[in-house]
C-alpha cells in the first residue's frame, strides 16, 4: 500500500478544482456571450424594424434620423443620442440620465467638438472612453463635462448614403461597454446599415416631393403668368386698334386736310405698333420650335447699332432722353451676321431701357470682346441707362416669357413682356449670353439705373471697314466740341483712328492763333464767330456721320441718285412697256391695298378673289394676253394659293408666281416655295420690299 502525503491530495484537489472553475468560468462566459448575442440580434431586428417604422411616418430625412434614436437609445441600453446633419447639428434626445442639465452643458460642449465634426469623415464607428488617457480627445472639454455628468463614453455613427456621409448620431453611454463591444457591435451595424437604406429611400421620396412641389409652383406661377399675360395682351392689342378704328371712322366726317392726315398718321402708327406686338408673339412660337431662320452676311456692327438708335430717337426725344453709342474705333472690319436678328436684340433692349427711364441718358458700348478668335468675334453690347432701375426680385426672372420689371412708381410699361425673352433666345441661338444688373435701384440719376450686357458669336469677314483713312490733304486737324466729355473724346479718338489729328473740348476756347480745318460741335452749342469751317451733328451720332462731315464723296449711292430707287427703277422699266399682273386675294381692303400699291409703280391688273378663278383665268380660251407675273394670297377659300400654282404649273404656265402670306412661319413658306411659287412677301406688304421682290422676279435685277 502507497501512502500519497496529505500535502499533496490538497494540491491535487486543488487543482482538479480550479480546472473544474475554469472550465466552468469558461462555460458561462460563453453561455453568456451567447446569450448576448442573441440578445443583440433581437435587439438589432427590432431596432431594424423601429427604423422601417420612423423612415414610413417621416416626411423628410431629418425627421426620420431624429424618429430613429428613441429606438436606437432602447436597442442599445444607451440613454443619450445626438443626430447631426453635415456640418449642423440636429437634434438631441435623452431617455434616461440622472443629471439632465450636466448632460446638457456637455452636449452643448460637444456641438463644438472637432471629434464630433470628424465623425462624417469616418468609414466605421468611432469609440470614445473618457477615462482612456490615450486618447486624444479624452482631455477634451466636453469629454469632461460629460464625465462630471456620470457618462462613461461615446460612439459616434456614420450614415453613409452611397458612400456619402449624409448624417451622423453619437450615443452617450454611463457605464463601459468594452466588455460587450462584439455583441453591442452586432446592434450598431444593423442601426447604420438599415439606417442608411432608409435614409436613402427617405431622401429619394423626400427629393420627388420637392420636385413635385417645385413643378406644381412652377405650373401656378406659368398659369399665373399666362392669365396675366393674356389679360395684358388684351389690353396692349386693343389700345392700336382702338387708335386704326377710331381715326378711320373719324375719317369719314366733315374734316380739314390737316385733321385727316393727323388720323392717317394715328392709323399708321397704331398699325405699326399693332404688327409690332403681333411679332412678338409669333417670333417666341418661331425661334421656341426652331423655325427662325438666321441670315448670314456681312454687316457693319457699328452702323447697325447707330440705325437701330435712330429708329427709336423720335421715342426718346418726347421723353427728353439722350441715346449715345460708343464703338470701339479698334472695330474696323466687318462680320457675317443677320443683321435682322442683331437690329432686333438691339431694339429690344435700348426700347426696354427707354421705357424706364425718363431723364439722362442711355448708353450703347460697343467692342470686340478679349476672348475673340482669328476665324470668330465675340462681339459685346452693354446698354446703360439713367432710369428708376430694377428691383433684384425682377432681375431673377426678367428674361422669362411675359414677365415685365415692376417699376416702383406702379405705372405699367407698355408692351407684352416677351421682348427681353426673344432677345435671349436670339442671343442663344447665337453663340452668346447677356446678364442684367441694377446697381442703385429708384436712383436718383446719378448711378446708372440698369445695365444689360450681352454678346454673341459671329465668324469675321473678308470685307475690310468701310471706312477709308481721310489723313492728307487739306484735312490736317479737327477739333470736336461737346459738352459731353465721354462722347466727346470718343469721337476724337474716332477720327485719330483714321489717321487725322483731333481734340475734345467741352466748350469753344477763345479764338486760338492757329484755327483748325474743321471744327465738329453737337447741334446743341452754337459756334462763335471765329470759326470759319465748322460741321454740326446730331444725337444720337452715328459712325457715319462723322465720317461723312470728314470726307464728303462718302455719301449713298440712293441720295446721289435718287433714280436708284426700286420704285423708281419698276417705273422706268414700265415706261417703256407696262407690265401686266393678275392679283389673286379673297379679302377687299388686301386686294385694294395692293392694286393701289401696282397703280404707284404703273403696273396694269386684274383681280381675282380665288385660287379656282386664277386657274379659269389661264384656261380661258379666249383670252389673248396673259399677265407678266402672277400675285397671289397663299390663304384663301374654295382654293388655295399652292393648290392653285400646281395647277398652273400642270398647265404649263411658267410665268413668275408671288406668294402673299400672313403666315410667315417656315413650313408654310417652304409649302409655297414647293409648290412651284418662286417668292413670297409677307403681310402687311411693304411697298419697297413689294417692288424689290417684282425687279427680282420681273427685271432680273440682282441688285438689292
Amino acid at each position: 500500500m502507497v501512502l500519497i502525503p496529505t500535502g499533496l491530495i490538497a494540491l491535487a484537489l486543488l487543482g482538479l478544482f480550479g480546472a473544474l472553475a475554469r472550465r466552468l468560468s469558461a462555460r458561462e462566459r460563453s453561455l453568456r456571450e451567447a446569450r448576448d448575442h442573441a440578445e443583440a440580434a433581437t435587439q438589432a431586428a427590432a431596432l431594424v424594424s423601429a427604423i422601417t417604422g420612423a423612415a414610413n411616418a417621416a416626411m423628410t430625412t431629418q425627421e426620420m434620423v431624429y424618429l430613429s434614436l428613441r429606438p436606437l437609445c432602447r436597442a442599445t441600453g444607451i440613454g443619450v443620442a445626438v443626430a447631426m446633419f453635415g456640418d449642423e447639428v440636429g437634434m438631441h434626445y435623452i431617455h434616461a440620465t440622472a443629471d439632465a442639465g450636466a448632460v446638457g452643458d456637455a452636449l452643448r460642449a460637444l456641438d463644438d467638438s472637432a471629434w464630433l465634426r470628424g465623425i462624417p469623415r469616418a468609414k466605421h464607428p468611432l469609440w470614445l472612453e473618457f477615462s482612456d488617457t490615450s486618447s486624444a480627445h479624452a482631455g477634451a472639454e466636453w469629454c469632461i463635462r460629460a464625465s462630471a455628468a456620470g457618462l462613461a463614453g461615446a460612439l459616434g455613427i456614420p450614415i453613409l448614403v452611397d458612400g456619402e456621409a449624409l448624417a451622423s448620431c453619437v450615443l452617450l453611454y454611463d457605464t463601459s461597454y468594452r466588455h460587450r463591444k462584439e455583441a453591442f457591435a452586432t446592434i450598431v451595424k444593423a442601426g447604420s446599415e438599415a439606417l442608411a437604406a432608409e435614409i436613402g429611400n427617405v431622401l429619394l421620396r423626400e427629393r420627388a416631393n420637392l420636385e413635385l412641389t417645385q413643378a406644381r409652383r412652377l405650373a401656378e406661377e406659368s398659369n399665373s403668368a399666362k392669365t396675366e399675360f393674356l389679360a395684358h395682351i388684351s389690353h396692349e392689342l386693343r389700345t392700336p386698334l382702338n387708335g386704326v378704328i377710331g381715326a378711320a371712322r373719324l375719317m369719314r366726317g366733315e374734316f380739314s386736310r390737316v385733321e385727316q392726315r393727323k388720323f392717317l398718321r394715328i392709323i399708321e402708327e397704331s398699325g405699326s405698333h399693332l404688327l409690332a406686338l403681333i411679332n412678338e408673339i409669333l417670333d417666341v412660337g418661331k425661334i421656341e420650335s426652331g423655325e427662325l431662320t438666321f441670315v448670314e452676311e456681312d454687316v457693319d456692327v457699328v452702323a447697325i447699332v447707330d440705325q437701330s438708335l435712330q429708329s427709336l430717337k423720335s421715342l426718346a426725344d418726347s421723353k427728353g432722353v439722350r441715346l449715345v453709342h460708343l464703338a470701339d474705333p479698334a472695330m474696323t472690319r466687318m462680320y457675317r451676321a443677320d443683321a435682322t436678328r442683331v437690329t432686333q436684340i438691339v431694339t429690344n433692349l435700348v426700347g426696354n431701357a427707354l421705357k424706364f427711364t425718363d431723364i439722362g441718358k442711355i448708353v450703347v458700348r460697343t467692342r470686340e470682346h478679349p476672348n475673340s478668335t482669328r476665324r470668330a468675334a465675340r462681339l459685346e453690347f452693354a446698354i446703360e441707362d439713367s432710369g428708376r432701375g430694377i428691383s433684384h426680385e425682377s432681375l431673377e426672372r426678367i428674361f422669362e416669357r411675359y414677365v415685365q420689371a415692376k417699376p416702383e412708381d406702379r405705372r405699367r410699361p407698355e408692351g407684352v413682356g416677351l421682348g427681353l425673352h426673344i432677345s435671349r433666345l436670339l442671343i442663344d441661338r447665337m453663340g452668346g449670353s447677356i446678364a442684367a444688373e441694377s446697381p442703385n435701384p429708384n436712383n436718383a440719376y446719378d448711378t446708372p439705373g440698369a445695365r444689360f450686357v450681352f454678346n454673341i458669336v459671329v465668324p469675321r469677314s473678308s470685307h475690310p471697314s468701310p471706312y477709308a483713312p481721310i489723313s492728307g490733304g487739306h484735312l490736317r486737324r479737327v477739333w470736336v466740341v461737346d459738352e459731353d466729355a465721354e462722347l466727346g473724346e470718343h469721337i476724337a479718338r474716332l477720327i485719330e483712328s483714321w489717321g487725322t489729328q483731333a481734340a475734345h473740348y467741352t466748350r469753344f476756347p477763345e479764338r486760338p492763333a492757329d484755327p483748325p480745318d474743321i471744327v465738329l460741335r453737337n447741334a446743341a452749342l452754337d459756334a462763335p464767330a471765329w470759326v470759319a469751317c465748322a460741321s454740326a451733328y446730331t444725337e444720337p451720332v452715328a459712325r457715319s456721320d462723322i465720317y461723312r462731315h470728314l470726307a464728303p464723296i462718302a455719301v449713298e449711292e440712293d441720295d446721289e441718285h435718287p433714280e436708284n430707287t426700286p420704285i423708281r427703277r419698276i417705273l422706268a422699266e414700265n415706261a417703256a412697256r407696262r407690265r401686266r399682273v393678275l392679283l389673286v386675294e379673297d379679302n377687299p381692303v388686301n386686294q385694294l391695298i395692293l392694286g393701289k400699291f401696282l397703280e404707284l409703280m404703273d403696273f396694269t391688273f386684274e383681280a381675282r378673289e380665288n385660287g379656282r378663278e386664277a386657274v379659269d383665268y389661264f384656261n380661258d380660251p379666249a383670252r389673248t394676253t396673259l399677265p407678266d407675273c402672277v400675285l397671289m394670297d397663299s390663304n384663301m377659300p374654295i382654293m388655295s394659293g399652292p393648290e392653285a400654282t400646281q395647277r398652273l404649273r400642270a398647265l404649263g404656265v411658267t410665268v413668275p408666281i408671288i406668294a402673299v402670306t400672313a403666315d410667315a412661319m417656315a413650313d408654310e413658306v417652304q409649302r409655297c416655295l414647293d409648290a412651284g411659287m418662286d417668292d413670297f412677301i409677307s403681310k402687311p406688304v411693304d411697298l419697297n420690299h413689294l417692288a424689290v421682290v417684282l425687279l427680282r422676279k420681273l427685271f432680273a435685277d440682282k441688285r438689292p
